[in-house]
């Protein structure tokens, strides 16, 4: 039977389509377990995990889909001997991170490894297509992996998963009933907003690829800082790097109001707490920069910015964008520099990631960057954690600006430090 799209799908879809293939990852995590375990119990256990979790054994519908189904496929567990477990997990990490899963027709969106050594431990690396799984879906299916492999069941006190084609069509219908708001607010908001122009494309020369940059920073220095300027701002921490990193785009391109895009979490019901499923919406959070005023006041309006965005989500991007120009002209135009910001708190570790050495910056070229329009793509991400913070910084242009991501997020860490105790100063003065 079918069942609709989520809104968020149509959104990663639509990036996809307007950033070129590449710039989406699969959610990669895993799992310790016993040395002497078994392969039946390993089977019954993903075999009944996915039949809980039936986004991993979707397919989509329809040129461009419209609509998606749930196969009655279970995936096939591989099991890998190693003489170095270890090694083999980081190579299979990486290698699954931006690997190509399976064919969107067909009803499968997992891979589940089992990686073992004569004698030794045991790790169970798993692959989850991002269209169909968030950061908080790694949380959910190592839990309730752990749970099935251990004993065979749920353990007491963990909800049974949600249904999922029932929360996709709850999902279209809520867009349906808060459309008029959601675009009104939105069209009020990005009145008079340009789009961002980077500057890495003045002047850029050569093939245009993609690039990931990891930096480690050891120990809890970044992770104090951060929350002691949140605290003296008022603000949560997203908010807080989200105003610095605003500060640092108006003080590479000049502009004062732009927008820069950022997930928002769409798990607001308990019924999808246990659930596997891609329940991200992207979001614009409007940015106006005044150099006479505070870095407190730049924050307070970052935070009403950030509201503005969880608030309205319920539309997916391609629906926004028709319906409020403003919008479609900051992603589509040619030239835009389009940004993106992620913020969390883990274990200062990220999909793919490999786990660099400390204060090492390593920087991968991951392929062409194919765009739809002629236009940049950076993200930047921290995940701060009092152990250590990694801040990734992705680039898609000109391999010659495409430092310009590292840049970016080098200055975000920079402002981070100095802006401590200057909450009430000019930005001009705390930009210098």
């Amino acid at each position: 039977m079918l069942f609709p799209l989520l809104a968020e799908q149509y959104s990663m879809l639509y990036t996809q389509k307007l950033l070129g293939p590449g710039v989406a990852h699969n959610m990669t995590f895993t799992l310790p377990l016993p040395a002497d375990i078994d392969e039946a119990r390993f089977s019954r256990a993903v075999s009944r995990f996915c039949a809980h979790q039936s986004a991993l054994l979707t397919a989509l519908e329809g040129t461009p889909p419209t609509a998606q189904r749930t196969g009655a496929d279970l995936p096939e567990p591989v099991v890998v001997e190693s003489a170095d477990v270890a090694r083999t997990v980081r190579e299979r990490l990486a290698a699954l991170h931006l690997a190509d899963l399976h064919p969107v027709d067909v009803p499968l969106r997992a891979v589940f490894e089992l990686v073992r050594g004569p004698g030794g431990p045991a790790v169970l690396v798993v692959a989850m297509d991002h269209l169909v799984s968030d950061a908080r879906s790694s949380v959910v299916a190592a839990r309730q992996l752990g749970a099935l492999i251990e004993s065979g069941q749920y353990r007491p006190g963990l909800p049974e998963p949600g249904d999922y084609a029932d929360w996709c069509r709850r999902r279209a219908a809520d867009g349906g009933r808060s459309a008029r708001r959601e675009t009104a607010a939105w069209q009020a908001a990005l009145d008079g907003v340009s789009p961002l122009r980077d500057p890495a494309l003045r002047g850029a020369a050569g093939p245009a690829v993609l690039t990931q940059r990891d930096h480690v920073h050891d120990g809890g220095e970044l992770d104090g800082t951060v929350r002691r300027l949140s605290a003296e701002l008022g603000v949560s921490e997203f908010t807080t790097v989200a105003t610095l990193l605003a500060l640092v785009l108006w003080q590479r391109t000049g502009q004062r109001d732009f927008v820069v895009q950022t997930p928002v979490s769409t798990r607001r019901r308990q019924q999808v707490d246990e659930v596997v499923g891609y329940f991200i919406n992207e979001r614009p959070l409007v940015c106006h920069v005044d150099e006479d005023r505070s870095l407190v006041d730049h924050a307070r309006a970052m935070y009403r910015a950030s509201l503005r965005a969880v608030r309205h989500s319920h539309l997916s991007v391609p629906e926004l964008a028709e319906a409020v120009p403003a919008y479609r002209t900051a992603l589509e135009d040619d030239g835009v520099g389009y940004v993106q910001l992620h913020v969390s708190r883990g274990t200062g570790e990220l999909p793919g990631s490999g786990r660099p050495d400390a204060m090492v910056a390593r920087t991968s070229e991951l392929g062409a960057f194919m765009p739809g329009r002629p236009m940049t793509c950076t993200t930047v991400r921290f995940d701060f954690d009092p152990q250590q913070t990694l801040v990734r910084s992705f680039f898609g242009g000109a391999r010659s600006a495409a430092g310009s991501a590292g840049e970016i997020a080098d200055s975000v860490v920079a402002l981070l430090r100095r802006a401590a105790g200057e909450g009430h100063q000019p930005v001009a003065k705390l930009m210098g």
